[in-house]
């Protein structure tokens, strides 16, 4: 599944969310992870969290708990996460770095243990109402004195401007051992080529 159609099902939590609240759409921040969905109400100070696959999606917890948002955001239909034809906000420079970020960090995706992200390509995308954030993060046994030899610790973040100057801005490190840098080799190599 490409960023840009997961990106467009935040599209409409965050529009979904917002009006039930009688919120700005600034004030709401919502990121996908795996198989979740968090919708953040900023000036709230309220987390929703959704499970969402492709055929499904539901309300799995309200942080702090409340009885009143636990009825009116549990009683709602919220979209599965899979492709939706609703139109996407974006131009069209936006649209060319969600693809080359796609490509880019397509490239590790089950490369190495702990390659395994989904739906898409990310371990997390994030949108707020001023940017993109799309993160591949692989530490995967980096913490264990077991596997001093056999980690990964390797980070590609892409952030993207909503407005103004919407050029990406690309952080990569990747400090994994010897045996696990070749996942981390061939995004440097992609990175350079499009720089």
């Amino acid at each position: 599944m490409k960023c840009q159609e997961i990106l467009t099902v935040l599209v409409s939590y965050r529009d979904k969310v917002a009006e039930l609240l009688s919120a700005e759409q600034s004030d709401v921040i919502v990121s996908s992870g795996y198989s979740f969905i968090i919708v953040n109400i900023d000036r709230a100070d309220i987390d929703l969290t959704f499970e969402v696959t492709d055929k499904s999606s539901k309300l799995i917890e309200i942080f702090p708990p409340d009885p009143g948002l636990q009825t009116m955001f549990g009683s709602q239909q919220w979209p599965e996460l899979k492709a939706s034809p609703t139109q996407h906000p974006w131009s069209n420079e936006i649209i060319k770095n969600l693809e080359t970020a796609d490509n880019i960090a397509s490239l590790a995706v089950n490369c190495t243990t702990g390659d395994n992200y989904g739906p898409g390509n990310f371990s997390k995308i994030l949108l707020s109402s001023h940017h993109i954030e799309l993160q591949q993060v692989n530490y995967m046994n980096a913490k264990s004195l077991d596997h001093k030899d056999d980690y990964s610790l390797r980070s590609l973040v892409f952030r993207i401007p909503l407005s103004g100057n919407t050029k990406m801005i690309t952080e990569f490190t990747d400090r994994s051992s010897q045996n696990n840098r070749e996942c981390g080799e061939r995004i440097k190599a992609a990175l350079d080529w499009t720089a």
